[in-house]
């Protein structure tokens, strides 16, 4: 099967303006994405989807590719669809481009996790976290068969009446088969799906069995300055950016 990174990289962000083009360690964040992701060996092909001619131009002075999408879409899976319609792959992984500390060995556990589970049409992965009141970090509960019940920016489950130990925070390193990313555009959006602010509630709602894995890595996505003065003072001393690091 051919499997296809896609890295989604909109300008239009608000808490962090412009973040995809913000600097880390001599170079955008959206490349550190890329080029962690390019270091996956399973991967076929790595294009970053963007609707920006200034991202557009970053990456290709990169030396990546990099493909226009349209403006309208409303979250990064569309996004991601496009480029199904466009570049021909049998699975997609969706890589965001605000993780600039993404690893290639958890695109390999999340495609992996998609490949050997018969049911699922789709995978994410998880990490066991102790933070809890953080409505920014999505968090999932599973079935038996470690399959999405529910996404929740809430805390879940609900420590109300009995304390919870941990829980597992969705980490959106995630694959989807072309038929399921066309199944997802086919789907109104949910009442639920808007609520939470979450898009892959959509495939939940509609009986997409989705399979999740759990990792143990500090992972987040770039939200704040606070978050991008983070992976500035960590970059430096991160073993994969060494392997790609401009003054090599």
């Amino acid at each position: 099967m051919k499997v296809i990174g896609v890295i989604p990289a909109r300008i239009g962000s608000t808490r962090v303006p412009e973040k995809a083009l913000a600097d880390i360690c001599g170079m955008p964040m959206v490349m550190h994405a890329y080029y962690r992701a390019k270091m996956c060996a399973l991967l076929d092909e790595v294009v970053v989807a963007t609707d920006d001619e200034g991202i557009m131009d970053a990456v290709n002075r990169g030396g990546g590719k990099a493909i226009m999408t349209s403006a309208s879409h409303r979250n990064p899976t569309e996004r991601v669809h496009e480029v199904s319609e466009k570049i021909q792959g049998d699975i997609y992984m969706l890589l965001n481009g605000d993780e600039p500390l993404i690893r290639p060995i958890d695109i390999e556990t999340s495609l992996n996790l998609l490949i050997n589970d018969l049911k699922a049409s789709a995978s994410i992965l998880y990490v066991k976290n102790r933070k809890f009141n953080s409505p920014s970090d999505f968090k999932i509960v599973l079935d038996n068969d470690g399959h999405v019940m529910y996404i929740s920016r809430s805390d879940i489950p609900s420590p109300l009446k009995n304390p919870a130990d941990y829980l597992q925070k969705a980490y959106h390193v995630m694959a989807f088969y072309k038929s399921t990313l066309d199944q997802y555009v086919s789907y109104e959006k949910q009442r639920l799906e808007a609520i939470e602010d979450h898009e892959h509630i959509r495939l939940l709602i509609n009986g997409i069995t989705m399979v999740a894995g759990e990792v143990e890595y500090e992972c987040f996505s770039v939200d704040t300055d606070e978050q991008l003065e983070w992976v500035r003072a960590k970059m430096p001393d991160d073993k994969l950016f060494q392997k790609y690091r401009i003054d090599n």
